[in-house]
């Protein structure tokens, strides 16, 4: 089968001679728009390219170093304290399990990102040598339209209908394949993403139910409850003239420094 497949004369260009293409000069706009916004893919390939290897890097050390350094700040604290605060060791425990979530995420968000921008990155910079070729021809026939004899004017005009339409082929397929695997990667993206920030939320929620029990309900009453007090508190202290909170308490606009 391979021995067969490297004899075969009708691959590259020769497999142009297997279609059959109308006469005339159509859908030439549609190559140049192409043309036009290829160079444009080509700039914006690379670009997100560069940014998700970054994004890759951030997680896998960055990301995943601080959380690590978080982890032993927090375990140091409760250890100088013999335990007395078991929650702050748990804190600690919890950031070094989180250095390990990122780390995994990198693999499971951004790595397929990475991996098929790289793949588009060759892609998109092998239509320069296939368009520059198209636009030899081409340029070849004008040529041959003014010097040439009618039977090598029709000859051009066949070579390069052929081509055009191997290259129209060529382009519609190119369009569907990236539209496709773009759709497909940005997908995984996004729910990987809503994954890992839910995993972070529900590891935390459990880390509080861990040290402090009653869940986050019971949490977000207690902050109500600290706020509610300390906006008490700072009313009580106006009314009282302990505290002057307004820097421009002067009926002339001077600024006053607060006590």
């Amino acid at each position: 089968g391979k021995r067969k497949a490297e004899g075969d004369a009708l691959v590259g260009p020769d497999f142009l001679t297997t279609l059959q293409a109308p006469e005339g000069e159509r859908d030439e706009d549609v190559v140049i728009e192409f043309k036009n916004t290829l160079t444009k893919v080509e700039t914006a390939v690379k670009t997100l390219f560069t940014n998700s290897v970054e994004q890759t890097n951030r997680y896998r050390t960055l990301y995943k170093k601080d959380l690590d350094t978080l982890g032993h700040s927090f375990v140091a604290l409760g250890s100088s304290l013999n335990s007395r605060v078991p929650a702050i060791e748990k804190i600690g425990d919890n950031f070094f399990n989180l250095a390990n979530v990122v780390e995994a995420h990198a693999t499971k968000s951004w790595d397929p990102m990475v991996h098929l921008l790289h793949d588009y990155k060759g892609l998109v910079a092998s239509w320069n040598d296939i368009l520059s070729a198209y636009q030899s021809c081409r340029d070849r026939q004008k040529e041959l339209e003014t010097s040439a004899g009618e039977k090598e004017k029709i000859v051009s005009r066949t070579r390069l209908n052929l081509y055009r339409t191997g290259l129209l082929c060529e382009m519609s397929h190119f369009l569907q394949e990236i539209e496709t695997d773009l759709n497909h990667a940005t997908q995984v993206l996004v729910y990987e993403e809503m994954n890992h920030y839910k995993d972070m939320a529900n590891r935390m929620e459990t880390l509080y139910n861990s040290c402090w029990g009653g869940g986050s309900d019971s949490l977000a009453q207690s902050v109500d409850t600290q706020q509610n007090a300390s906006v008490q508190n700072v009313q009580q202290q106006q009314k009282s003239g302990a505290v002057n909170l307004d820097p421009w308490a002067q009926p002339e606009g001077i600024y006053e420094e607060m006590p």
